[in-house]
Order: structure tokens, then C-alpha cells, then sequence
């Protein structure tokens, strides 16, 4: 259902139904698998009497210019030290990059397809254009994402993208990757492991019922699929990137699989390790990602329990 306070982009082809809040972040607030005159989520969709300021009621947003956390809220770069003001009260640490908490505008729409746009002047070390499409196109939807530095200061950027997806009992998760990191108790990176056990989805499995996954996996290689065989469905993610992070927090409806150009705390990671791409004033840093649905039936005979 659209928001009631919010205005609401909606897109629509044979095969999904789109819905998109520029003023929450640019963000999803549904998408949703046409099967006939049922609606099917692929992502988590917006509660109705969600808060209209709260991103992660979303059912998917784009993180820039940076994903997850920074550590002590401070980076070092080219010999200088910079501070990056906390993007959310309840948290210790800036998180998620500034594009989800603050308003996105429209600059082209048509039926299967919206860009919205946000210009970001700070307070902070950032200063930044970034644009969203999003593209309805078959059975796919294609989101493009670009950010282009405009700070006079050459910096560290990276993008990342935070999908909510529905968390049923069958649910089996297939995310190539070969090494993860280890975090602290406040979800900072402490060190670089194979990946190994309940970590390890390099072939499909079940997630963990009662673990709490929040970890960044590097070397993420090929698709990540998503499947919910009772429903004979399943989403294939693609992207131009070799990062994600899993978080599963128990008990809730939801998981998420966040794909992104850079790890946890990528801004305090030594070269060859934080992923990000440095841009001087002007340069611009894109990324796709690409979510194809099928509807075809799966059968689990690889998963392992």
C-alpha cells in the first residue's frame, strides 16, 4: 500500500509491481512478483504505519557514500584525519552513508523506469551528486546507482545496496564467498578467516535459526540467489561488486544480503583491503545490480542443514 504521507513512485510491467519513496531515501517500499492477481514479495514490503523517517522500514535503499559503520566516527586519508558526523542517534558509530537519511528528488520517470537524484553538502568530510534508476525490464529489476564526488578534498567512496528480504522457514541463501570477517562485539571487523560452518554459503543452506550473523564476507564470486522453494520462487542477484554482508537477527520476518564495493569499516582498513575507489572532485563512481526473479520450481538437493 502506498504511503499515506509520502509520495509514491509506482512502476509496473507484466511481471512486478514497484514501489518507490524519494522522500525516505530514495528507497523501495515494495517490490513484488506478479502471479496472476496475487502479489508475491520478493522484498520485505514498508508496513503501512511504518515511520516515515526511519530507512530501514524500507524494503531496500542504497547506501553512498559509504555502507555500514565507520569506526569512532574518524578516517585517515592522504595524512589527514577526518570526522564523520553519526548518521543515526541510537547508533555509536555513522552508519549507512548520508543518501539514506535524507530526501531524494525525481528527475525522470515513465512507466518502468524512475531516476531520483540527491546533492549532499555536508556536515562532514563529503560532498556529493549521487542518482538512482530504477528499471522495471522483463523479469528483472536493474538499479544503477552513481556518485560523483564534489568536495574540493580527493576521498575514499563506495556504494552499497541494503535489500530486506523475506525470512520464511524455508528459505535457503546461495552467496559465494571465500573469506570473512570476524567483528567485534560494537560490529567492527577484527580479522580476515576462510569462511567455514554456518558462515559458509557457497552452496545453498538454511540460514541460522538462532544466530545472529552481522559480517562482512569478501570475495563474494558469481550470483547470490535467494530461494523460497514452497513458493517455487527465487531472485538471482548480479552486481559489479566482491563484498556483501549477511545479517540475520533472529526471530524477526526478515534477512538481509547487502552487496557492496567495500567490507565493514573500509575506511579505517589498510590498502588492498577496503575496496573503495578514490575520486578527486568530479570523478564519479557507478555501480549496477541487477535482481532477476524466477518463478520456476527448485528442489534442494544440494542444501546442506
Amino acid at each position: 500500500m502506498p504511503s499515506a504521507t509520502l509520495h509514491t513512485v509506482t512502476l509496473k510491467n507484466d511481471q512486478f509491481l514497484l514501489e518507490v519513496l524519494p522522500q525516505l531515501a530514495g528507497g523501495i517500499a515494495r517490490f513484488d512478483w506478479l502471479d496472476g492477481e496475487q502479489a508475491q514479495p520478493i522484498f520485505r514490503a514498508r508496513a503501512a504505519d511504518a515511520d516515515d523517517a526511519e530507512p530501514n522500514s524500507l524494503a531496500c535503499y542504497t547506501m553512498v557514500p559509504w555502507s555500514n559503520r565507520i569506526g569512532h566516527g574518524q578516517f585517515q586519508f592522504e595524512g589527514q584525519t577526518f570526522t564523520v558526523p553519526r548518521t543515526r542517534d541510537n547508533e555509536r558509530y555513522p552508519i549507512h552513508g548520508h543518501g539514506a537519511f535524507a530526501p531524494w528528488q525525481v528527475v525522470a520517470q515513465d512507466a518502468t523506469s524512475v531516476s531520483v537524484s540527491q546533492t549532499y553538502t555536508g556536515p562532514g568530510p563529503f560532498a556529493y551528486h549521487a542518482v538512482q534508476t530504477y528499471t522495471l525490464d522483463g523479469p528483472r529489476l536493474r538499479i544503477h546507482v552513481s556518485v560523483t564526488n564534489q568536495s574540493p578534498t580527493t576521498l575514499p567512496f563506495g556504494l552499497g545496496l541494503h535489500p530486506f528480504f523475506p525470512r520464511s522457514p524455508d528459505v535457503l541463501l546461495h552467496a559465494p564467498a571465500q573469506a570473512m570477517w570476524q567483528a567485534a562485539e560494537d560490529d567492527l571487523p577484527l580479522s580476515l578467516q576462510p569462511v567455514s560452518g554456518e558462515y559458509d554459503y557457497r552452496l545453498p543452506r538454511a540460514l541460522p535459526e538462532t544466530t545472529r550473523i552481522n559480517h562482512a564476507f569478501t570475495g563474494a564470486q558469481g550470483v547470490i540467489t535467494v530461494f523460497w522453494p514452497r513458493r517455487e520462487l527465487h531472485v538471482e542477484l548480479m552486481c559489479d561488486s566482491h563484498y556483501y554482508v549477511l545479517y540475520t537477527p533472529p526471530g524477526r520476518d526478515y534477512f538481509c544480503v547487502e552487496p557492496a564495493d567495500h567490507p565493514v569499516n573500509a575506511l579505517n582498513l589498510p590498502d588492498g583491503l577496503h575496496g573503495l575507489t578514490v575520486l578527486k572532485q568530479g570523478e564519479t563512481l557507478q555501480r549496477d545490480y541487477v535482481f532477476t526473479v524466477r518463478n520456476d520450481a527448485w528442489h534442494a538437493t544440494e542444501e546442506r542443514q
